[in-house]
């Protein structure tokens, strides 16, 4: 009688903890990184400004393919795809938990008037786009219950790992390094 031998291989306690070591040590390098280059462009009075969203999107792409290339080197040099999308997901949460700490600091005692400075902006786009002083008043009221600082911080955690998943569901395509079937 023969015997069937699934062809995944178990994780081992080894992996797992590899994976876990890596979503902290570098998930957390990554989100005071991130946050260092938020204070530099909050310093420089730059935070609205086109060149940081650039580099804030520059910077993510770079630190998921760190996380994936740092897996699969952890792993032997070899990993499939689903491993990239989980390694990058767990880490990328892991770091967006600091940021969204960091969010609620910086806008709750660091710059508590950028909030004041998105509801004066939101309010000039309404007003661009035509709207009535009543329904931007009306619109602005509902705006406001949401712009707390605690709001800013879940939602960047959400943004944050939502768009590192992004990410590396393209960057798992070029990092992913599948074992030879014949070895």
């Amino acid at each position: 009688m023969e015997q069937i031998i699934n062809s995944e291989p178990v994780r081992t306690t080894e992996e797992k903890g590899n994976l876990f070591r890596l979503t902290l040590l570098y998930g957390g390098g990554i989100a005071i990184i991130y946050i260092a280059i938020a204070l530099i462009f909050y310093f420089a009075k730059s935070m609205d400004s086109a060149l940081y969203r650039f580099f804030g999107y520059l910077y993510w792409v770079a630190a998921v393919i760190f996380i994936q290339v740092q897996y699969r080197k952890s792993l032997g040099g070899y990993m499939k795809y689903g491993q990239a999308i989980v390694a990058t997901l767990t880490t990328m949460f892991f770091a967006s938990l600091i940021v969204g700490i960091f969010i609620y600091i910086q806008n709750k005692f660091i710059a508590p008037e950028s909030i004041g400075n998105v509801m004066l902006a939101t309010e000039e786009k309404l007003y661009e786009k035509g709207f009535s002083d009543d329904d931007i008043s009306m619109s602005m009221q509902m705006f406001s219950r949401f712009m707390k600082p605690a709001f800013f911080a879940v939602m960047s955690v959400f943004s944050t790992t939502v768009t590192g998943l992004v990410i590396g569901i393209v960057t798992g395509f070029f990092t992913k390094k599948e074992k030879p079937i014949f070895e």
